[in-house]
C-alpha cells in the first residue's frame, strides 16, 4: 500500500511538471510567434519601400522575400510541432489520469502492485521521453529560426548602406 501511495504521489508530480513545461512551451510559442508577425510585418515594409527602389534593388528585393517566406514557413512549422507536442502532452495527462486511478482501486481492493506498477512506470517514463524529444525539436526549430533572422536583419542592415551610399552618390551630382 506504501509503494503504491509513493507511486501515485510520483505519477501527479510528473504531471505537474509536464504540464508546468508545456505551459512554458506555450509561452515561449506565444512569443516566438509574436516575433515572427513583427519581422513579417517589418519585411512586408520593407518590401514594399524596396519597390519603389532602381531596378538594380530588384533582385535583393527577390531575396528578401524568398527569405521571408522561409521564414513564415518555419513559423508555421514551429507553430505544427508547438501543437503536436500540446497533444502529446494532453495523451499523457490523461493516460497518467488512468494508471492513478487504476492505483486506487488497487489500494482500495489491498492488492500489491506488480506487472502492472512496472508497466505503468514504463508508460509513464516513455511519455517522457517522447516530451522530451519534442522539446528538444521545438529548440532546434527556435535555433533555425533565430539563425534566420540573424541572416535577415544582416541583409537589412546592407541594404539601408546601400540605399545610404546611392542617395550620398545621387546628392553629390
Amino acid at each position: 500500500a506504501g509503494a503504491a501511495k509513493t507511486a501515485a504521489e510520483a505519477a501527479a508530480a510528473v504531471a505537474v511538471s509536464s504540464a508546468t513545461e508545456a505551459e512554458g512551451l506555450r509561452f515561449k510559442n506565444m512569443e516566438e510567434t509574436s516575433g515572427l508577425r513583427e519581422e513579417v510585418a517589418r519585411a512586408k515594409a520593407k518590401a514594399h519601400a524596396a519597390d519603389l527602389a532602381p531596378k538594380g534593388m530588384q533582385r535583393e528585393l527577390d531575396g528578401l522575400r524568398r527569405d521571408l517566406d522561409k521564414a513564415k514557413a518555419k513559423g508555421k512549422e514551429t507553430y505544427s510541432r508547438l501543437q503536436t507536442t500540446l497533444a502529446e502532452k494532453s495523451a499523457a495527462q490523461s493516460e497518467k489520469t488512468a494508471l492513478e486511478r487504476e492505483v486506487r482501486r488497487l489500494q482500495g481492493q489491498g492488492k500489491a502492485l506488480t506487472k502492472q506498477e512496472v508497466q505503468a512506470d514504463k508508460k509513464q517514463a516513455g511519455v517522457k521521453a517522447d516530451l522530451e524529444g519534442a522539446q528538444a525539436k521545438v529548440a532546434m526549430v527556435e535555433a533555425a529560426l533565430a539563425l534566420k533572422t540573424s541572416e535577415l536583419e544582416e541583409r537589412k542592415a546592407e541594404e539601408r548602406k546601400r540605399e545610404g551610399e546611392r542617395r550620398e552618390g545621387a546628392e553629390k551630382k
